[in-house]
């Protein structure tokens, strides 16, 4: 497996902005399926101390993305990852500092051909998703 590889397995998530309960929700699934087989550890990150706290993941690591919004998903902690030599389950940080844009990407779906499903709608402070998930993996 994969994961064997690797001294442990760190689940990332932010706790700060719009989308903080999304990742949340996303890094306590994370949690229920991998405990029993990898004991991972959470790592929560904010917007502002993300620096400090991705420091104590082990180069030896794998960096499992659990983040939605802000700096977990525009590609600045990937880029930290990257530098470091930390393996992580994200998109590089150049397609995640593409893709974070919503509003772009579906332009660039578009031109490609690509048909998209997706739609996320804002009712107050909330962030509702709707259509199919989408699950990107890479070193």
């Amino acid at each position: 497996m994969i994961m064997d590889q690797f001294r442990g397995c760190v689940i990332i998530y932010n706790v700060d902005g719009p989308e903080a309960f999304l990742s949340v929700e996303s890094a306590t699934e994370l949690y229920s399926v991998l405990a029993s087989t990898h004991s991972p550890t959470l790592l929560p990150v904010t917007t502002k101390c993300w620096e400090n706290q991705v420091k104590l993941v082990h180069s030896e690591d794998l960096v499992v993305f659990a983040a939605h919004g802000g700096v977990g998903e525009d590609g600045t902690i990937q880029s930290y990852f990257e530098a470091s030599g930390i393996a992580h389950t994200s998109s590089n940080h150049r397609t995640s500092s593409v893709l974070v844009d919503k509003h772009f990407t579906k332009l660039l779906y578009l031109s490609l051909g690509i048909t998209h499903r997706c739609g996320i709608t804002r009712v107050g402070s909330m962030v509702l998703m709707k259509g199919e998930p989408v699950l990107c993996v890479s070193r």
